[in-house]
């Protein structure tokens, strides 16, 4: 066969052409050298096969170019007769199915067409991509100078790539309005120092307008400018308000909640970084004028109804991008929650309340989501560097505020939430430049046709592949969570604990049910748990501290009653060891046990070895004061042994993807 295509029939068929001999489909089932099961269809000697994604129905052939309904094996022919100059198409030509929608078909000449009824109507979206030489035009049935690859990203429609037999790569981002060669030159570089320094006056702004501001309390503009004030709208002992000028803007008020407030932001005389828009969407145009007026560095649009909402939205999202980007203004959202930047009191959101700060910046594109872990966060004492509601992401999208956060003294791990990216590319290039410097984990929404669908109508963004979100993410080091608690589990733990040199795992238990039941997650997570050694048992044995029935294995058993001392001994041996990376050390609430105490042994004893130690201090009420001193002494303590493997199985993948990168 030239090329191989397969259906999803059950069992699935596979199709393909041959030399002199037609196209032909047939069972994978079929025994080799018999051919009764094979069938012919429409297709060509030099044809490819290309099924409809959505329905696996239709086919398309590319020699002769038909379209074949599986179903009857009827075939129109689709090629293109419309186009106003002759087209060269290669021996093997070159159709896709755009991965944004089945109706829309891309063919390669020496031009790129494009249909958006399934191949009943063709048009040119580019100029001719070859070097266009006539002497390498090749003969009537062998023509050169053409298309033979074609990929558009299934992150952002329109961004499609083509390459040619005369050498040339070229990359359209908007549909084949322009086209560009890709050269080395070409490459996207990475700035993260400069990407920092642009998104500062979102984060330590010197004086921050609201416009829109409100006196009314159940209103967003209310709300935002309470949050600059005093931290929250609820009260706190943690909150305290933004030390920065705060700058209402109401033409129909004098005062809010004690500030001044002023009709237009062009009407203030001091510095304003930060402008934060609490209008109606039609309203946003005129305003980002007045921004532009006023040289504001960043603009937050809280407002909804642009993108996500329909054609009149997304013009007036045309409209204030054009006047910021020709003003320099940085902008996020619209139809966003915020950021929140506890180092800084910074509370630029309609979120309930700042959280604890911390070391994990938390970048969400949605912002619901983000105000339940704000207040989920303060209950656990989860704290957070920043928090980023970027929602529409018109302008700045995830991969900016990554960039941000790489650079930020107070994050020193980046958790996101992402339904979809504006720029694939953009995304995996940031990645791969941060991941060295810190690690990066993300949670995929949208991962089956249903959430896809979902996130569409949420934020207006393409889901895309998860597949294909899976395999970015591995190429860039990112490490994937499948829960938001599996997600926050693995940053606090690399938040505050070092990085393993390997794989080599001990388990300290005082309950054989506990230490199984780790071992076997641990398996499944490809952590190795190594034997004691001879040496390290006989000094247990002779430690006189150690129950006679203790387990002599890893786990390491050390039986129910043991108490402070035991652990002491067993944790001291095996983190002294040569031969483990770190430990997990459980702890189940029994009549000998000590759960300060041995809390407290954990402590001293990582700070003596630096290895990582995972606590699974598990119960309630007895473990509460010992797993506060754990967390409070950077020790992340799990409930359950399942998270704690999760948790050091992270320390050891970071830690490979680190050591990997830096060589």
């Amino acid at each position: 066969f030239y090329s191989v295509a397969v259906d999803m029939d059950e069992p699935f068929n596979v199709y393909g052409s041959l030399q002199d001999n037609m196209s032909w489909y047939g069972p994978v089932t079929s025994v080799p050298g018999i051919t009764e099961r094979w069938k012919r269809f429409p297709g060509g000697e030099r044809s490819s096969v290309v099924f409809d994604f959505s329905d696996y129905k239709t086919i398309y052939t590319t020699a002769g170019l038909n379209r074949i309904d599986r179903r009857s094996w009827s075939a129109k022919n689709i090629e293109p007769r419309n186009i106003q100059v002759e087209l060269r198409k290669n021996w093997f030509p070159r159709l896709i199915v755009s991965p944004h929608n089945p109706q829309i078909l891309y063919f390669g000449t020496q031009m790129l067409l494009m249909s958006l009824d399934r191949g009943d109507h063709w048009h040119a979206i580019s100029p001719d991509l070859s070097n266009n030489n006539p002497q390498r035009y090749g003969t009537v049935h062998i023509q050169h100078s053409t298309i033979i690859s074609i990929s558009e990203s299934p992150f952002k429609f329109g961004l499609i790539y083509t390459g040619t037999d005369d050498g040339n790569v070229q990359v359209t981002k908007n549909g084949g309005i322009t086209c560009e060669k890709t050269t080395k030159e070409s490459r996207m570089r990475i700035d993260l120092e400069k990407t920092h320094s642009e998104l500062q006056c979102f984060f330590e702004p010197k004086g921050v307008a609201v416009i829109g501001a409100s006196s009314h309390p159940e209103k967003i503009g209310h709300q935002v400018l309470k949050n600059l004030r005093e931290g929250g709208v609820f009260s706190l002992p943690h909150l305290k308000g933004f030390t920065g000028k705060i700058f209402p803007i109401n033409p129909k008020s004098e005062h809010i909640l004690g500030l001044k407030c002023y009709s237009r932001i062009t009407e203030i005389s001091e510095r304003v970084d930060l402008a934060i828009i609490c209008l109606p969407a039609r309203l946003v145009p005129q305003v980002m004028q007045d921004c532009a007026m006023k040289k504001v560095k960043g603009v937050s649009i809280i407002s909804a109804g642009f993108g996500e909402a329909d054609s009149k939205g997304r013009k007036l999202q045309e409209e204030f991008l054009r006047i910021a980007k020709k003003a320099g203004i940085r902008i996020l959202g619209p139809n966003c929650l915020g950021i929140l930047y506890p180092p800084q009191h910074l509370n630029a959101s309609f979120a309930p309340f700042l959280p604890f700060s911390g070391k994990v910046t938390f970048i969400s594109q949605s912002g619901a989501l983000l105000d339940s872990v704000i207040d989920w966060s303060v209950k656990d004492n989860y704290g957070f560097s920043a928090m980023i509601s970027y929602g529409n992401k018109s302008d700045l999208d995830a991969p900016d505020f990554i960039a941000w956060a790489a650079k930020d003294p107070y994050t020193k791990v980046i958790t996101l939430y992402v339904e979809g990216f504006s720029d694939g590319r953009y995304f995996l290039e940031m990645a791969k430049k941060v991941t060295p410097i810190k690690p990066i984990v993300a949670l995929k929404a949208g991962r089956t046709a249903t959430g896809s669908r979902a996130v569409g109508s949420h934020t207006g963004s393409l889901a895309g592949s998860y597949q294909i979100y899976k395999g970015v993410f591995k190429q860039s080091g990112v490490i994937m969570a499948d829960t938001l608690t599996q997600m926050f589990d693995m940053a606090r733990a690399l938040a505050y604990q070092p990085l393993a040199k390997g794989n080599r795992l001990a388990i300290v238990t005082n309950g054989g049910g506990s230490g199984v039941m780790c071992a076997d997650y641990c398996e499944e997570l490809a952590i190795e748990l190594p034997v004691l050694p001879r040496e390290l048992i006989e000094k247990l044995d002779k430690s006189g501290k150690m129950h006679p029935a203790w387990s002599r294995g890893n786990p390491l058993d050390l039986v129910g009653d043991a108490g402070p001392e035991r652990y002491e001994v067993a944790l001291e041996a095996v983190m002294g060891s040569e031969v483990y990376d770190g430990a997990i050390v459980i702890q189940a609430v029994q009549t000998s046990t000590q759960p300060l105490r041995n809390a407290g042994i954990l402590v001293e004893v990582q700070k003596k070895y630096k290895k990582p130690i995972i606590g699974a201090f598990m119960g309630g009420v007895i473990s509460e004061a010992s797993i506060k001193y754990l967390e409070e002494h950077g020790i992340p303590n799990y409930d359950d042994v399942d998270r704690a493997a999760r948790a050091m199985w992270v320390l050891m993948e970071y830690g490979r993807h680190y050591r990997r990168r830096k060589l």
